[in-house]
């Protein structure tokens, strides 16, 4: 999954898409636009953003969707990632199958994860 999220965040920047979701929302940002107002909506929105203006982009909304759902794999990429290592543990930790001397490492594991998400968090903001 790691390598998978490394790849995932090239692709994102090398085709330029990293902002291209303009609201960082945990929850509501796991369902993209679905109607031809809401892609509109969203296009408008991104349009606004620093981004679109500095990059000088000439988009169509078949475009901005493409760059749209490499930003969107890569977020949910991400979120898979924090789930896939917290339910295990919450499961494990509950179970008392982890051992006093893992706790702190899987802690130590955990802060990490959190950070990369906060990071990717405040870079957005």
């Amino acid at each position: 999954m790691c390598f998978g999220a490394v790849v995932l965040g090239g692709i994102t920047r090398l085709t330029e898409s990293g902002l291209s979701i303009t609201q960082w929302n945990l929850v509501h940002g796991m369902k993209p636009p679905l109607t031809d107002q809401e892609w509109l909506d969203e296009f408008d929105k991104y349009k606004q953003y620093p981004e679109y203006k500095y990059l000088e982009r000439e988009l169509s909304v078949d475009d901005f969707k493409k760059i749209f759902y490499w930003e969107y794999l890569h977020r949910m990429w991400g979120r898979s990632i924090g789930l896939v290592f917290a339910i295990p543990a919450l499961v494990f930790l509950k179970k008392g199958w982890i051992s006093k001397s893992l706790k702190p490492r899987l802690a130590v594991y955990a802060c990490f994860l959190g950070f990369q998400g906060a990071l990717g968090w405040i870079v957005f903001c």
